[in-house]
């Protein structure tokens, strides 16, 4: 994803728009005309707003359902432009997602019916935007966290073990998001699991984990190599305990603007 020349002014440019329309200056059809007209085909203006999650949740908020998923699929906010959607649902080799194209992306975005079974579509779509379901699926967006995302989805438990084998495979091509059930000492833990282009990053979707729980985490993934992280969620008081590894990545890697280091206790 790379910017224009000028891109500083272009996305400050943009970014004030946004801000109109959050106080209310400009209808969405406004906004969204305003990147037609400059032939934008990505959003710029999140890479600033993402900086203050509070200021992109009043943008989620007041966008209708289309104009919400329309942002929430731009490669500024996921990371991943539509070329590597098709690569994260090319894994589930099934006829849900069968021929999932740009344009059957498109379809989604205005109407909601991707496949056959558009709630699972929207599921995975939800686990890899982190946000809950139902900002995918209505107008009106949720103020709590829900798991409806992982619950829609057949997601197999497994070990701590089985989910560092599962990494033995990545090369530095690997592009893939999957919602995981983590089998950890008395908890089951929904986590996310992001590979991109060999690097690895694991997302322990819970915010009510105990000191206990932090410190046995920490050791297990520290041990193989990951660096602790906290993620921030679009609920400004919600972060998630996060694992990061570069892996098989021959690159250097740019982490999330969500992520923060922590200092681990272990």
């Amino acid at each position: 994803m790379r910017e224009k020349r000028g891109a500083d002014s272009f996305r400050n440019e943009h970014f004030e728009k946004a801000k109109k329309f959050i106080n209310g200056k400009i209808s969405e059809d406004e906004y969204l005309h305003f990147h037609k007209e400059q032939g934008s085909k990505h959003f710029f203006e999140l890479t600033v707003l993402k900086k203050d999650m509070a200021l992109y949740v009043q943008l989620l908020r007041k966008l209708s359902l289309p104009g919400r998923r329309k942002i929430l699929f731009d490669a500024y906010s996921t990371g991943f432009v539509w070329s590597e959607y098709r690569k994260i649902f090319e894994k589930y080799n099934t006829k849900m997602f069968e021929g999932f194209s740009d344009n059957r992306i498109d379809i989604f975005i205005k109407n909601g019916e991707a496949s056959t079974n558009g709630i699972v579509v929207a599921a995975m779509f939800a686990i890899i935007c982190r946000v809950p379901l139902n900002w995918l699926t209505t107008g009106r967006a949720s103020a709590k966290w829900s798991y409806d995302c992982y619950e829609n989805l057949d997601i197999e438990e497994c070990r701590a073990s089985e989910l560092l084998a599962s990494l033995n495979d990545v090369n530095r091509y690997t592009i893939s998001v999957e919602g995981i059930n983590l089998l950890f000492g008395n908890r089951s833990l929904y986590v996310r699991k992001e590979i991109k282009y060999g690097s690895v990053m694991m997302e322990i979707c819970e915010d009510q984990l105990s000191n206990h729980e932090v410190h046995e985490l920490n050791i297990f993934f520290i041990k193989f190599g990951f660096s602790p992280l906290y993620m921030r969620t679009i609920f400004p008081q919600r972060y998630h305990l996060a694992y990061f590894h570069p892996l098989r990545s021959r690159e250097i890697v740019c982490l999330p603007m969500e992520a923060f280091y922590h200092t681990p206790f272990v």
